[in-house]
């Protein structure tokens, strides 16, 4: 359980009388199982709280401690279900609300879990660790500017957080601001310079800005401080692929696969690679894994659709090549309207918005249907 700061004295006093009016029985008994739990001895201490729990059916500790034994095993919807039955009796203590999210977290539910990090910031608006923790969800969501802003709420607070850094870097880089990027992650070097997590973002941040010395001094840090990192050998190879080295493109995924069989954006590189290279069965196989991994994934399906375009299959192409407004590319440059997204449906009458959405060589391919649409009866 990862506490909240920010409690006051009076918060504090609180908390403490709340303990000091447990029943003897249910506080000699959750003791014991904590002892019990923080040893390893899942069994004993499941044991103990269910003995608390006879004593006393209505006591939130001992339900949120059957909570967090449940998120350590991995059984998040067990987890969830007590944590729940503890809020709904102490609907405002914070780590009960913390740890609700973390199940969340751990079942993929992830607006619910930003939900309740929204109402943990709402309780303790001084805590910088609830305002990263809200950010995070937020930035999966792709609430990018929500996610910006309560970022920059948890530095107003804690101005030297390395952390923290770390998170706005990350998401400065997703928006294509990697100039600003490379600046906090220096911000948040300077203060731990043995960050090789921050070092391979600014790496990674260098690339894209065409600054590849300075990247590949970056990336080399990283491994130095930690020499089976995976994604500061994903990294190198994204800095060989940019170079038009794919070759060494390769062998870095396949090496960062090797460091870790399960990590997603290895997959995803060594598929882009493969498709550059017009090897479609490998990338479909990427493409394949990466949707084992991780089932909901825009960018498998789009990258899928891009394979299934190349082979002329336009109908599960073109569908599959949708799921991109779910990918960081689609996330950064959709354009956002309140009118609805037309999706076929018949045109007669009405006035539609054409516009261009990638290069220019694309635009000009793309223009020809123009005659097409407003064939259907649109202006």
């Amino acid at each position: 359980m990862v506490k909240i700061c920010g409690e006051n004295n009076g918060e504090r006093k609180k908390s403490m009388s709340k303990q000091l009016m447990l029943n003897p029985r249910v506080r000699k008994l959750l003791k014991k199982g904590i002892a019990h739990q923080q040893a390893g001895r899942r069994e004993r201490a499941e044991a103990c709280y269910r003995s608390s729990l006879k004593a006393d059916p209505r006591c939130p500790q001992t339900l949120h401690l059957l909570g967090l034994l449940a998120q350590q095993a991995g059984d998040y919807q067990q987890s969830i279900g007590w944590i729940e039955q503890a809020l709904t009796l102490n609907p405002n203590d914070h780590d009960t609300l913390n740890s609700l999210a973390e199940s969340y977290l751990g079942q993929g539910k992830i607006e619910m879990a930003s939900n309740c990090y929204q109402r943990l910031v709402e309780l303790v608006p001084q805590s910088a660790e609830a305002y990263h923790r809200l950010g995070k969800t937020q930035e999966r969501l792709g609430e990018w500017e929500a996610a910006t802003a309560s970022y920059r709420s948890a530095l107003a607070l804690q101005a030297d957080s390395p952390d923290v850094l770390g998170s706005l870097a990350r998401l400065q880089s997703k928006q294509g601001t990697h100039k600003e990027a490379v600046e906090t992650c220096q911000r948040a070097l300077s203060l731990d310079p043995i960050q090789y997590e921050t070092l391979t973002q600014m790496g990674n941040a260098l690339i894209e800005l065409g600054s590849y010395g300075p990247a590949i001094e970056a990336l080399r840090s990283a491994l130095i401080l930690k020499p089976d990192y995976a994604p500061a050998v994903i990294g190198l190879g994204y800095f060989f692929e940019r170079k038009g080295d794919l070759a060494s493109a390769l062998d870095s995924y396949r090496n960062a696969l090797k460091l870790n069989p399960q990590s997603v954006t290895a997959h995803t590189h060594l598929g882009t690679v493969y498709l550059l290279q017009d090897d479609l069965e490998k990338a479909t196989e990427c493409f394949e894994q990466l949707l084992k991994l991780e089932p909901d994934s825009a960018e498998a399906r789009a990258f899928l659709g891009l394979v299934h375009l190349k082979q002329g299959k336009f109908r599960p192409g073109l569908s599959e090549y949708e799921s991109r407004w779910g990918t960081p590319y689609g996330l950064r440059f959709r354009r956002k309207f309140s009118q609805p997204l037309w999706k076929g449906e018949p045109l007669e009458g009405s006035r539609i918005l054409l516009h261009a959405e990638q290069g220019m060589g694309d635009t000009l391919q793309f223009v020809r249907y123009v005659p097409l649409v407003e064939a259907r009866g649109a202006r």
